[in-house]
């Protein structure tokens, strides 16, 4: 009896008479996982399932508000910034020396660029944190206020760049007038070309901001209707 048993037994264990499971080709994690529940649940003939298309994802979430946050900042430095700057040589050979300076802070439009600049980071870092302010402001107010704050910068600077640009000619004309030096420069000094920088930056934050609210609100959309 016990040989009996024992004969049976190896020849149910034979590999050449157990059926054969279909083999599996999983490349695909999600397939990994799907072979991996059916093998605990004792199925071994799981249909192979071909992988959808990858899905459209929309902006990261603190891609807006870490441009608002760093055009913000520039800003600051753009509106107190040097605006003008002019140079001359009066000799060959000597160094350059710098004759002429217009600051953004001696200006109204200066001061308010740095004021927006300065509550543009401010709600943009509220913003990466998703807090309201105060818990009593909405949500889409926190994101609302930082971009019209980007908008009202972009328009100041836009307004002013022109104005400075013909302040540095101003000079050039009358350096020229005067004709005492060997070589003179007149352009934009480096709180201009923070007003520029900052300009682009929130412009692409404000874009990329109002995108990503119309994908969610799409995708809000269309699982409604689902």
């Amino acid at each position: 009896m016990g040989e009996t048993a024992l004969k049976e037994a190896v020849v149910e264990e034979s590999p050449g008479e157990a059926k054969p499971g279909r083999r599996l080709r999983l490349p695909w994690p999600r397939k990994e996982r799907a072979a991996t529940v059916a093998m605990e649940k004792g199925d071994d003939t799981v249909e192979e399932v071909e992988p959808s298309p990858l899905a459209y994802r929309t902006f990261s979430p603190k891609l807006a508000p870490a441009a608002t946050a760093i055009g913000g900042a520039l800003a600051i430095l753009g509106g107190l910034g040097a605006w003008v700057r002019a140079t001359q040589v009066e000799t060959e050979g000597l160094p350059a020396e710098q004759v002429a300076v217009q600051m953004g802070y001696n200006d109204a439009e200066g001061l308010a660029i740095a004021v927006f600049g300065g509550l543009a980071v401010l709600t943009a870092l509220l913003w990466i944190r998703k807090r309201p302010l105060f818990k009593v402001v909405p949500a889409f107010v926190v994101k609302l206020v930082p971009l019209l704050l980007s908008l009202a910068i972009v328009g100041l600077s836009a307004w002013q760049l022109p104005l400075v640009d013909q302040a540095a000619q101003e000079l050039a004309r009358q350096a020229i007038e005067d004709a005492n030096f060997t070589n003179f420069h007149a352009g934009l000094g480096w709180g201009a070309w923070c007003l520029v920088v900052s300009a682009v930056v929130l412009f692409l934050g404000c874009a990329v901001g109002t995108l990503r609210e119309l994908d969610l609100r799409r995708a809000k959309k269309r699982g409604a209707e689902g």
